[in-house]
């Protein structure tokens, strides 16, 4: 499996957190706060960038999601079992097919792949999930992106 990048870090919260989150990493740490992700609402939850570091030559995206209370999606499901903490960080690989796949032959617990509707951000995302039993109790998001991107801090 090849690693392009390491692109930020989801800090589960409880519904109706959200807000208060963002205006605090807006107004404590500077953060770039970006609109609602489309996506989420789709897989049970709710959620935005919160950019630190643009000015930086190593900008760090960090996702503020809450859940969606009454679903019964999984993931929605781990974010109400374990809110608030941090559990979930993302890794661009460059093909998923083959990433799942190799997980899958290491004995890793590995979702299929799901594509992720975000036209802002690029043309296509695939999207998997390590399930946090196979890597310490840590959710682990692999993704593929292809197609135009949207510029640093639009995530």
């Amino acid at each position: 499996m090849k690693i392009k990048a390491v692109n930020g870090m989801m800090l589960f919260l409880r519904p109706g957190e959200m807000a208060k989150a963002a205006k605090w990493y807006e107004e404590v740490l500077g953060a770039k706060i970006c609109d609602e992700m489309p996506h989420g609402p789709a897989m049970g939850f709710k959620a935005q960038g919160a950019w630190l570091g643009l000015d930086t030559n190593a900008p760090y995206r960090l996702e503020l999601s809450e859940y969606i209370e009454g679903n019964e999606f999984p993931f929605s499901k781990q974010m109400e079992r374990t809110a608030p903490c941090f559990n979930d960080f993302g890794i661009e690989v460059e093909d998923i097919d083959e990433a799942i796949a190799e997980l899958r032959a290491k004995g890793v617990t590995v979702s299929d792949k799901l594509r992720i509707h975000n036209p802002h951000l690029a043309d296509e995302i695939w999207e998997c999930i390590i399930h946090p039993k196979s890597a310490f109790g840590t959710l682990i998001e692999l993704y593929e992106i292809k197609g135009k991107r949207a510029p640093d801090g639009e995530w």
